[in-house]
């Protein structure tokens, strides 16, 4: 990812904001008017992206679909339920592939669960995130020296789930994030320890719509990323944890022997503020906004009223074909406001298990021009025994 950057915290900005969002311009044309590009901006871009095949196939769905090595990301305490007692999978994600060729985020993940079907049950869960953003020239400001900066953020997480009884299950999970742009001015050093939460809840219940049609109905919730804000130039300046709230409903239904859907909807919200003022004022009181603060005023601080607080909103829809516990269709549709982000577009992917051994695949075609997430492939392979 070559880049021409003076050393300013706009710079900073900048970088989360093509990551996060993928470099959208800030404006854009719809039906002949001007429309404001105005996101939620956030820091740790690795926070924001799905880092598993299966729910990205699946319009990014993850609270209500089955448990499997991923759960840690979206919905760790559905991971109790688990019918398997310890797996492991590898993710690889070429990242923006529209615009640059050496982004990537590569994803290693693990469960260990134990207990009695029906009765209490645990699950143990670990991963590791590596984000690689690829080398940047940069111009220091007052020498004009060139150097070459390799940005690169890493997320390890630890977890725990529980499942009550057969109805109700509880998760929680800390993350140890570092966000490391690689240069140093003075004192100040573009790098970012933190430290963030995920807690979550799920119920779910057997359901009978005939004879014939028995399944598992979910509902569940997220918060996730809930964490401290992040300063990248020495606490001039600094960016919110991208902590989302996640609210799903979904399920499987056994609709001939062999033959099972599953269809899930999901709406997020991100907890952090809306920003869009060059005030100094009004930017001095963001930088010492508490994450509480962010995180309660985010339902209504959108300058556009609770109009605007809708366009917050993303909406997830996905889809599963199962046949025989071994292969797998997938597809989906994700949804995000085009003034909010690029994130929209169609998904479909293939999964297939073959003894212990599981492959999944998944691509994103964007419903969004020039959107730089178009063409977004994701290979995943894992074991389960």
């Amino acid at each position: 990812m070559k880049r021409l950057m003076g050393w300013r915290r706009e710079v900073l900005w900048g970088i989360c904001l093509l990551l996060w969002i993928g470099g959208y311009n800030a404006t854009a044309q719809e039906k002949g008017s001007a429309r404001t590009f105005s996101p939620v901006l956030t820091g740790a871009p690795i926070l924001s992206i799905t880092p598993d095949a299966r729910s990205a196939s699946m319009g990014e769905v993850g609270l209500t679909t089955t448990a499997d090595a991923h759960s840690i990301f979206h919905n760790i305490s559905k991971l109790a339920y688990i019918d398997k007692e310890w797996g492991l999978s590898f993710v690889y994600t070429p990242w923006l592939s529209e615009v640059s060729r050496d982004i990537s985020l590569s994803t290693l993940s693990a469960y260990y669960a134990w207990g009695n079907t029906g009765s209490v049950n645990h699950a143990m869960s670990a991963s590791v995130r590596y984000f690689h953003i690829g080398e940047a020239m940069a111009f220091q400001r007052e020498t004009l020296l060139p150097m070459t900066i390799v940005p690169y953020e890493l997320a390890l997480d630890l977890g725990y789930s529980i499942a009550l009884n057969k109805h109700w299950a509880l998760g929680a999970s800390l993350r140890y994030l570092r966000s490391d742009y690689n240069y140093s001015v003075g004192e100040v050093k573009g790098a970012v320890n933190n430290v963030l939460a995920d807690l979550s809840a799920t119920f779910q219940t057997d359901i009978s719509l005939t004879e014939d049609l028995k399944g598992t109905l979910r509902v569940a919730m997220a918060l996730n990323n809930v964490g401290n804000k992040m300063s990248y130039d020495g606490g001039r300046s600094y960016l919110f944890a991208p902590a989302v709230m996640r609210i799903g409903v979904g399920g499987d239904l056994d609709v001939a022997p062999q033959h099972r859907v599953g269809l899930h909807l999901e709406a997020n919200k991100l907890l952090a503020p809306t920003f869009n003022s060059n005030d100094r004022k009004a930017r001095k009181g963001y930088d010492q906004m508490s994450m509480w603060s962010a995180m309660g005023g985010s339902f209504n601080d959108a300058t556009g009223g609770v109009a605007e607080e809708f366009k917050e909103v993303a909406w997830l829809v996905g889809a599963e074909y199962t046949y025989d516990n071994r292969l797998f269709v997938r597809s989906g549709f994700h949804y995000q406001h085009p003034s909010k982000g690029t994130n929209s577009g169609f998904t479909f992917g293939l999964g297939l298990i073959y003894e212990w051994a599981k492959v999944d695949l998944s691509y994103m075609l964007a419903t969004q021009a020039n959107s730089p997430l178009n063409n977004t492939l994701r290979l995943g392979v894992g074991i389960n025994f």
